[in-house]
């Protein structure tokens, strides 16, 4: 249950670190430069740009997560999390009235802005979720080890206090694969 929970855990914190296509991690610099390029195309729609940046402004994700380190970030993360669903939520309310009579160039707006929005919210908790994830791995390892070496440990003393048989019963349930 603890290796499930840790790797839950683990599994909710990696899925906020930004990726390309190819699964590798982008860095800082490119998702800046991406913002960047999204900001250009924005404004190439006509879309009210100045309104839109204030919605999707990055310091209130970093407002949320400041000051927290470690495992004391993990809860602020989950605020962060809904916080940003908020804010999708009221530019795309947005964005509807603005585009009413228009809805092709909704759909254009709409798929930069939530690229946009998204970019912002990893360019806010990058660093504090790569130090989280450095820190999980570390504890999760260790969890680990202490249940393989548990494992064994409770293995031995099977078979020091209740004989050769029963130990190799306990190993055929617990291991069935070595008496295939």
């Amino acid at each position: 249950f603890l290796v499930v929970l840790t790797g839950l855990i683990g599994r909710y914190i990696y899925s906020h670190i930004p990726r390309k296509m190819g699964g590798y991690i982008k860095s800082l610099r490119q998702i800046s430069k991406e913002y960047e390029t999204l900001s250009q195309e924005l404004m190439e729609l006509g879309a009210p740009y100045d309104r839109i940046i204030e919605m999707i402004d990055t310091a209130q994700y970093v407002g949320v997560i400041r000051g927290k380190e470690g495992f004391r970030l993990l809860p602020r993360l989950v605020r962060v999390d809904f916080r940003h669903l908020r804010v999708l939520l009221r530019v795309r309310r947005f964005l509807k009235k603005a585009y009413l009579t228009e809805p092709e160039t909704y759909e254009k707006v709409w798929r930069v802005v939530r690229q946009m929005a998204r970019d912002a919210y990893w360019i806010a908790i990058i660093k504090a979720v790569q130090n989280l994830m450095a820190k999980w791995r570390v504890l999760h390892r260790y969890v680990a080890w202490l249940l393989v070496f548990l494992f064994f440990s409770h293995m031995v003393l099977v078979y020091l206090f209740l004989g050769r048989e029963v130990f190799i019963a306990v190993l055929r349930n617990s291991l069935p694969f070595l008496f295939k």
